[in-house]
């Protein structure tokens, strides 16, 4: 590959990234616990949304219905994806991480990044009240 080649495919790359950013595409994050609700109540028919816990960097929320039940969100790129997940749930800390299996191979698990361990137990314990139902 000759120089002026390699050049002029980083400065494509670096054009359509430049691009790609002015039209904000990529990069989406849920904003708080609110967008969250509002999220998994338009997506998931007949979803009443209760309480909703934020990761710390906005990639991923747990949503909890008045029913019981629950629905994770993801970032996918710049938009948020829903699943409303089965219960029982075996979630999995680590420090201040909760990783949430959603039984869906191609949605994949849900990993909480938490503010802290605290805020990791709280999820937890959220996931254990689902299930009192």
């Amino acid at each position: 590959m000759s120089a002026l080649t390699a050049i002029g495919t980083l400065a494509a790359i670096v054009g359509v990234a430049g691009m790609a950013r002015l039209l904000g595409l990529g990069g989406g994050r849920i904003e708080n616990e609110s967008e969250a609700a509002s999220i998994a109540a338009r997506t998931i028919a007949g979803f009443a949304p209760e309480r909703a816990l934020l990761d710390h960097d906005g990639q991923a929320a747990l949503i909890r219905g008045k029913s019981g039940e629950l629905v994770a969100l993801k970032m996918h790129g710049a938009m948020p994806a829903a699943r409303q997940l089965t219960l029982p749930l075996t979630a999995t800390i680590a420090g201040s991480a909760v990783r949430v299996p959603t039984g869906d191979a191609r949605f994949g698990d849900v990993t909480f990044k938490c503010q802290d361990a605290e805020k990791a137990r709280e999820l937890a314990r959220m996931l254990e009240r689902s299930f009192d139902g």
